[in-house]
């Protein structure tokens, strides 16, 4: 009985303790930041909006995953919020702005989802490869391989619900997607997916010194630019 009482007794701390850290998540300095970008009237507040959308998401995954993996993705989560975060003080205070979200902030007429657009692509495969290979060690990245790959569907709520905020918005565009019967879903979840895999293929690189600058900086360039010109048809502007 008494062992029963004890593993009892742990696994009531273990999930108190996934609890606090769950808040402390929500409660961070980070999330508050968010909440005031996504308030705020500069570009910056576009993809402050749908990052929000990640916190709660990735809050909500978090308690129905293991201990070990929950812990993980929070810490991870703060880290890639705190990457965007720190270009938007940049972009405010007319400092350097970081590479990877130097072509979101170099245009403030765009559409709002082609903000999002650019800035999950700034998230994914700017922010993401860098990010991972300076926290983990080459063993844990293939370690974590697979509860990497569950946050995908972390993605595909954000993706459905991103594109119904665009859909609601825009009457031309909800007529396109009932005509495509939600192929539109589907092309983007595979679009994210994929620029998961090569930012997770990257940060391998990174650690094994094969991750070519200049040929990752060339084609990063050439999407955003791809990204900008999508919208500019879709949305004229």
């Amino acid at each position: 009985m008494l062992r029963y009482a004890a593993i009892g007794f742990a696994l009531l701390a273990l999930n108190g303790g996934l609890e606090a850290q769950n808040n402390h998540f929500i409660d961070h300095r980070g999330h508050h930041e968010l909440t005031h970008w996504s308030l705020d009237q500069s570009i910056s507040r576009y993809f402050s909006f749908i990052y929000l959308k990640t916190d709660s998401l990735l809050q909500q995954q978090s308690i129905r995953s293991d201990s070990t993996t929950a812990a993980i993705n929070l810490r991870f989560g703060i880290a890639f919020r705190e990457a965007f975060l720190h270009a938007a003080r940049a972009y405010q205070q007319h400092d350097s702005i970081p590479k990877e979200w130097a072509f979101y902030f170099s245009d403030s007429s765009r559409h709002p989802f082609t903000y999002w657009m650019l800035g999950v692509h700034a998230h994914i495969l700017g922010d993401m490869p860098s990010i991972l290979a300076r926290t983990l060690s080459p063993q844990e990245l293939l370690h974590h391989r697979r509860p990497f790959r569950r946050l995908n569907q972390v993605f595909d709520a954000q993706t459905d619900w991103a594109i119904q905020q665009i859909i609601n918005q825009h009457k031309r565009l909800n007529v396109w997607h009932r005509l495509s019967f939600g192929m539109d879903r589907i092309v983007a979840k595979h679009i994210v997916h994929r620029w998961r895999a090569k930012a997770f293929r990257r940060a391998l690189r990174i650690h094994q010194n094969r991750a070519k600058f200049p040929r990752w900086e060339h084609k990063f360039k050439r999407t955003n630019k791809q990204l900008a010109r999508i919208g500019k048809r879709i949305f004229r502007t």
